[in-house]
């Protein structure tokens, strides 16, 4: 089912409230902007108690379904961006054009989506980390008690260390396969993307 039959359904207050918590955690499935678990988070944090409150629930679909409207409308204006750059002879996207096709950050707060992200993911990292994982989750810690701010020097040092974590996340995959490794690096990279997605 589509994500806008899900959401009647979670607003639907003739249906039994599991049937609406079971809709809306669908909704959840179909669009997870800061992964499943920190957009369930994220929506506890603005909505308030979602599984025993009628208005939380409302709320935490209006925030979701505004999130991913906006997604919705970036992922429109890039695919005319294409269009038109495509009749111009430009076959292949900018590599500084980040296609929006499956959406990275919380759209109508990027900070507080990213603050809630680097919470759950930091400490999902921690137990694991290496030298590389220990810069990372630092900046990761700063970033939190600073409220979603970076100084220039705590960005320059996440953008140095994106090249090695991309260096091992290719290493441990197919086929030298190390799952351990490559499950490391890529979560220390999805952490990294979330604390340079607010600067600027």
């Amino acid at each position: 089912m589509s994500f806008g039959t899900y959401a009647r359904k979670v607003a639907d207050p003739d249906l039994p409230w599991n049937r609406r918590l079971t809709a809306l955690g669908s909704c959840v499935q179909l669009y997870r902007p800061i992964g499943y678990q920190a957009t369930f988070a994220y929506l506890r944090q603005v909505a308030g108690p979602i599984r025993r409150d009628e208005a939380a629930l409302l709320q935490a679909l209006d925030a979701l379904s505004r999130s991913r409207s906006l997604w919705l409308a970036d992922v429109a204006a890039y695919a005319a961006r294409r269009r038109v750059a495509k009749r111009s002879g430009q076959r292949a996207p900018h590599p500084a054009e980040p296609n929006p096709s499956w959406p990275a950050k919380w759209y109508g707060d990027v900070r507080g989506g990213a603050l809630v992200a680097v919470e759950r993911w930091r400490h999902r990292a921690g137990c694991q980390a290496d030298e590389h994982g220990r810069q990372v989750l630092a900046i990761a810690g700063a970033f939190v008690i600073a409220d979603g701010h970076l100084s220039p020097a705590q960005v320059a040092a996440l953008r140095e260390l994106r090249a090695p974590l991309q260096v091992r996340l290719r290493a441990s995959a197919w086929p030298n396969h190390q799952p351990r490794e490559f499950d490391l690096a890529r979560q220390l990279l999805w952490i990294v993307s979330q604390l340079l997605i607010t600067d600027g």
